[in-house]
């Protein structure tokens, strides 16, 4: 049985495809917009769908495409009891469990030693703080590149709506000048640094209030567009929850076939 990992945001889905054909290798990805024509091109061979979502219309409209293509694939939805990391919260079935699936796989990739903090840049930026005893603790979140152009673009009747994939990729692409020469140009560039400096600033004081050096991991779909500027000691992997989702998946379906 093939095993099929999905991170489903609230702008992007991001698929894997591990495919006993391919001799259990993760072999395709697929990344595309919510509001996209969902078109995967996957085995034949049964699969077992493993998937984090934090927006329940682009999960509704995934599952629907699974029924009506693939009626004998399973899917399992991760909620916080498939991840192991131990939490200091105060309902942690409030936490979203894409920060809890990353802040593990963080872990993970420091054998288990914390202490770390994590940033994730998707639609929304979330800053978390995970302790030395490996211990999720909570964070911070604020709006991400997207939700910021976006909300301009709908409170001042004169600003124009760049929070689509064109605006977004001019915010990386683009050289930047200390100030901004046109009305698009000054938005995407306020923007582009106000999310620099947030989350330097953030994850920097979060990192200092530990008596110990401190792991810092950057991800999500809007991290690349900023990678050239953030400090070089941070450990940027862009697709952080998703691989998390591959190896709590990997567990599950070794539970199931088992």
């Amino acid at each position: 049985m093939q095993l099929i990992a999905v991170d489903i945001g609230n702008t992007a889905i991001k698929v894997a495809v591990q495919a006993e054909a391919n001799n259990g290798r993760w072999c395709d990805q697929y990344v595309y917009r919510n509001s996209d024509p969902i078109q995967l091109d996957l085995p034949m061979e049964p699969a077992f769908w493993s998937i984090c979502s934090v927006n329940s219309a682009s999960l509704e409209r995934l599952k629907r495409w699974i029924f009506d293509h693939r009626p004998g694939d399973r899917i399992h939805l991760i909620s916080e009891s498939d991840i192991t990391i131990r939490t200091n919260v105060e309902l942690r079935s409030r936490v979203g469990c894409d920060r809890l699936i990353g802040a593990w796989m963080a872990l993970n990739l420091t054998d288990g030693q914390g202490p770390l903090v994590l940033i994730d840049a998707g639609t929304a930026v979330t800053i978390d703080r995970i302790n030395e005893f490996g211990v999720f603790e909570g964070g911070l979140i604020f709006p991400g590149a997207t939700a910021s152009l976006y909300q301009m673009f709908q409170t001042a009747d004169a600003l124009p709506n760049l929070s689509g994939p064109d605006g977004l990729a001019k915010i990386g692409n683009f050289e930047r000048p200390s100030v901004g020469q046109d009305t698009e140009q000054a938005m995407l560039l306020g923007v582009y640094k106000a999310q620099l400096a947030s989350m330097t600033c953030l994850a920097g004081a979060l990192a200092d209030s530990f008596d110990q050096d401190c792991h810092i991991y950057a991800t999500g779909g809007g991290i690349l567009a900023l990678e050239k500027h953030l400090p070089r000691q941070w450990k940027i992997v862009p697709d952080l929850v998703l691989r998390g989702v591959r190896v709590i998946g990997t567990e599950l379906l070794d539970r199931v076939t088992s």
